[in-house]
């Protein structure tokens, strides 16, 4: 995952510096020292190099005394920005295309008012009291718990020793016993 981040962050950096008229020596993958050049197009090497961690954009005029037509040195302050900028933007239209597509085919998550019951484990007194794996906590001495595991615990901590009262129902029917208010999931 990591690759495709700096892949696409580059990507970003070199196809801004071509449509802005940058001159581009090499687009690596990885860090120097280079291990062989994959091919080269239009004055652009495309390297593959031995630290196979991250990637570069080597643009043209960079290490030398003289601005040179072309360089990113030589360039206006905008197009420099420009250039520069593309690489956190590629990334966050990456974040954006990734998000997206996971709503769409996962749909938006649902906001539980409770807190999901995962396992009940035999002779527990959340099995004595009835609750079963999936059951949906909403209510604990009357005080509604939220998905916030910390308002639980401060609702337990505030009746130490004895079992408070406590809301859950299964997925699809409610059940309320006592003080306890239950909510289908």
């Amino acid at each position: 995952m990591l690759a495709l981040l700096v892949l696409v962050h580059e990507l970003g950096h070199f196809l801004t510096a071509i449509w802005m008229g940058i001159r581009v020596e090499e687009f690596g993958f990885g860090y120097p020292p280079r291990a062989l050049v994959l091919f080269e197009r239009k004055g652009v090497k495309y390297t593959l190099n031995w630290l196979p961690i991250g990637g570069f954009v080597r643009f043209g005029g960079e290490g030398e005394n003289i601005y040179g037509v072309g360089s990113l040195a030589a360039a206006s302050p905008w197009r420099k920005i420009l250039v520069l900028a593309a690489g956190p933007l590629m990334n966050l239209l990456l974040a954006i295309a990734i998000f997206s597509s996971l709503f769409m085919v996962r749909g938006i998550p649902t906001v539980l008012d409770g807190a999901r019951i995962d396992t009940v484990y035999p002779s527990t007194p959340a099995a004595v009291a009835g609750f079963e794996s999936g059951d949906l906590l909403v209510e604990l001495n009357g005080e509604p718990v939220g998905a916030r595991l910390d308002r639980i615990r401060g609702i337990a901590r505030a009746n130490p020793g004895a079992p408070p009262p406590a809301g859950a129902g299964p997925a699809g029917r409610g059940r309320s016993e006592g003080r306890a208010h239950a909510a289908g999931g």
